[in-house]
């Protein structure tokens, strides 16, 4: 007798639980079909047109020798050298940055016993004059790079350039609302 007083009061809570929901529609609304939407989304595109006023280069050594401390001391004296004529160019401190260091084994032509290393270094430089880059790569290769990659050219105020190619395209945006919205 008991379970079936459990059973029937079991039931009649689940009854009352659904009803209750029932009981507010109000939250759970639809999207009215007959409001209109007051929105507008548009893009705009923005651009500048500018000369670079920078280059930026890479120089590097490149040595081979029979054990990777020859190899590594043999870059190492040449990229010396190179960025001493950097710096005789007339290239700052600042605008000398190492970039790389590598040192790879070389093996004999079936692969199986190490016959040297071959050492690479290099430098990345920043020209903050483009008249000084051509002067600045001669320097570069007079002193022994062996590995010259540029000019990748830039510019010195990128970000002002940026802010008004966001404002151009802020009002190329703007007025195709407004078309839109006309």
């Amino acid at each position: 007798m008991k379970p079936l007083r459990i059973l029937i009061a079991a039931a009649f809570v689940l009854a009352v639980a659904a009803l209750a929901g029932v009981g507010q529609p109000q939250s759970a609304r639809g999207q009215e079909p007959d409001t209109p939407s007051r929105s507008i989304t548009a893009s705009g595109i923005g651009s500048v047109t500018t000369v670079p006023d920078r280059a930026h280069f890479s120089f590097g050594v490149q040595a081979q020798s029979r054990t990777a401390s020859q190899a590594l001391e043999a870059t190492d004296a040449q990229l010396r050298r190179v960025v001493a004529a950097l710096r005789e160019a007339g290239v700052a401190q600042a605008d000398i940055q190492t970039e790389q260091i590598s040192l790879s084994p070389r093996t004999s032509e079936d692969g199986v016993q190490i016959v040297g290393y071959t050492a690479i270094s290099s430098v990345s430089v920043r020209v903050r004059n483009l008249d000084r880059a051509g002067p600045v790569v001669d320097a570069a290769v007079g002193a022994g790079a062996n590995q010259v990659y540029g000019p990748s050219l830039t510019r010195s105020d990128q970000d002002a350039l940026y802010r008004n190619a966001l404002r151009v395209a802020y009002a190329d945006a703007r007025a195709r609302a407004q078309a839109l919205a006309e």
